[in-house]
């Protein structure tokens, strides 16, 4: 289980590919749990992590400078990486599927004993 969940997904792609999978409830949670698991653990942690991969991205990439394309560059780059995180997680939060969106916003980590294999904050509080 641990190859599945890390290391981290920082690809904003795949994550985008693994949010429409849960949105359009291609996956029954009940029938494959593994992978809803891998999938709830990526997106909880680069979208609601303040360790997200991709949120220190994003404050690389506006930070930076150098480079061919300079200053301005970068900041597009990091522009359009901000753009698609807050796409996916408005995503998230218009979705009318409740149980996902508590899944994504609790998400602790791996527990084979859990619901879904989902340990979530609010059972450890």
């Amino acid at each position: 289980m641990e190859s599945l969940l890390f290391p981290l997904e920082s690809n904003l792609e795949t994550l985008e590919i693994y949010l429409r999978t849960l949105l359009c409830e291609l996956l029954n949670p009940r029938a494959c749990p593994v992978l809803y698991c891998m999938l709830i653990h990526h997106l909880s942690h680069a979208l609601f992590r303040e360790s997200s991969p991709i949120k220190a991205k994003v404050l690389e990439e506006a930070n930076a400078g150098g480079g061919s394309g300079g200053v301005a560059d970068a900041k597009q780059a990091g522009t359009t990486t901000k753009w698609k995180l807050e796409k996916l997680i408005r995503s998230v939060e218009k979705s009318s599927n409740e149980q996902l969106r508590r899944h994504l916003h609790e998400y602790s980590h791996y527990d084979s004993s859990c619901t879904y294999r989902l340990a979530l904050i609010s059972t450890h509080v």
